[in-house]
């Protein structure tokens, strides 16, 4: 058979397990992502895909070297003032690239930042010990291409792993009349996002969706190795002693001091991904029939904005950027998690971290989108709300819910299943794991002669 032919999930996992199975060989991973917190970063920062990933590759017994950057994109500032590799253990290194600041998550000094990072992962690339696998975030679109260019020239397997439709998220930020001059400005991006996709050995994703956005963009059918692999979310088992100041956090906010009191909860970037404005309205009108508390958590350029305008209702709270303790404990005091996203093609084709967060805790979504990924697991699990985006809607099933419990309860238990079932992280990136193990052992195996000669 054609090791490229493609192949139904449940017999492509057969033939990887099979590959591996009785060697499973410690392997040299890179893994090249900019943005995501390390295991370094100041407070209680939860690990997202690639940090869980690095500890569990490093438990499986292979080595990781992680490609990041001294600015950090949530906080918009630096962790270290110029390059600097850390050893997490003596199988674990992150190497921290440097490169110029940005303020705007949308910008030039955005833009310069990939380019900077992407030249001196070229070069410091080229003195590093050769890795058996890269395993890249896409975006962004700079470090990829650099990424497959690596793996081209020392023929060393290179997979993308989407997580944003760039460039084509920008384009939802212009009106339609002017998308085809956009398209035009950004030809270089799309030419970058081409030559990545269509040059990497595999392509995966975090949703079915996503894979087939980068097949499309590579121009080619799906091979055996193409393949989706969810978000996964490590919950945390906090002891008596350690709930204790996180709890405290929360009642110094005024939040879960009644238990009678529901409590909506959201985590993520104050940013024009999201519509507050909707959210507020809705807060407004559940809080005329029942006092319900909405807290909303992150940074992000309109924070300020929104504290302006919830100034004095005690019951709509902004803390600001929250660690992994007090993120869990929120959850243990909330009844619903908020998704009010924006609708657009890179949301209707992914489930983001938050849902799965939420599904984690127990918490029904209450999710703004008309169709896509998370509309489905939604309708298909029970385990939230797909509202039509308005104020009227969201407040009403806000109050049918706290109004019936047994319903609420039904969508609770559905949520952790499904998390317990798709979404918990050991499982989903030990899968993952085995994949990429499998890729090595397929690729060495074709590729033999080549790699010697």
């Amino acid at each position: 058979m054609n090791p490229d032919e493609t192949l139904p999930d449940e017999i492509s996992l057969l033939i990887s397990n099979e590959l591996i199975q009785g060697s499973n060989p410690t392997m040299k991973i890179w893994l090249i992502n900019s943005a995501e917190p390390t295991p370094i970063d100041a407070g209680h920062n939860r690990l997202r895909r690639m940090g869980i990933l690095a500890d569990l590759l490093v438990d499986h017994g292979h080595e990781v070297l992680w490609w990041n950057s001294t600015f950090r994109h949530n906080e918009k500032e630096y962790l270290f003032d110029s390059a600097t590799t850390i050893e997490i253990n003596p199988k674990y290194r992150i190497r921290f690239l440097h490169a110029p600041k940005y303020r705007k998550n949308i910008s030039l000094q955005r833009i310069r930042n990939h380019v900077v990072l992407a030249k001196k992962f070229r070069l410091e690339a080229e003195n590093a010990l050769q890795p058996d696998l890269i395993l890249s975030s896409f975006p962004t679109i700079e470090l990829c291409h650099e990424a497959v260019r690596y793996g081209h020239k020392y023929n060393v397997p290179t997979v993308l792993d989407i997580r944003d439709l760039w460039p084509d998220l920008f384009l939802d930020r212009i009106p339609p009349w002017a998308r085809g001059l956009g398209r035009a400005a950004l030809a270089s991006f799309f030419r970058l996002s081409k030559l990545s996709t269509e040059g990497a050995t595999a392509i995966c994703g975090n949703t079915e969706d996503f894979v087939q956005w980068g097949l499309d963009r590579a121009g080619r059918n799906r091979r055996r190795f193409d393949r989706a692999f969810p978000f996964g979310y490590a919950p945390l088992e906090l002891s008596t002693q350690q709930e204790t100041k996180p709890k405290h956090f929360w009642h110094q906010q005024g939040v879960g001091l009644d238990p009678d009191v529901p409590i909506a909860c959201f985590f993520g970037v104050f940013s024009h991904q999201f519509d507050f404005d909707t959210i507020l309205k809705a807060a407004e009108q559940v809080q005329r029939q029942r006092r319900m508390q909405f807290v909303l958590c992150g940074k992000g350029e309109y924070l300020e904005h929104y504290r302006a305008l919830t100034a004095g209702n005690p019951d709509i709270v902004l803390p600001g950027w929250i660690d992994s303790q007090e993120i869990w404990t929120l959850m243990q005091l909330s009844k619903f998690g908020l998704a009010p996203y924006r609708a657009c093609e890179n949301f209707f084709k992914n489930v983001a971290n938050k849902p799965i967060e939420y599904l984690a805790g127990g918490l029904p979504i209450l999710s703004s989108l008309p169709q896509g990924a998370l509309f489905q697991l939604i309708e298909e699990h029970s385990c939230g709300v797909n509202y039509d985006g308005s104020a009227s809607t969201l407040a009403r099933a806000l109050l049918m819910l706290d109004e019936q419990p047994q319903q609420y309860e039904l969508l609770a238990n559905n949520a952790r299943k499904l998390f317990s079932q798709r979404f918990e992280a050991t499982q989903v990136y030990g899968g993952m794991i085995r994949h990429l193990e499998a890729i090595v052992a397929n690729y060495a195996d074709r590729y033999t002669p080549a790699r010697a000669a």
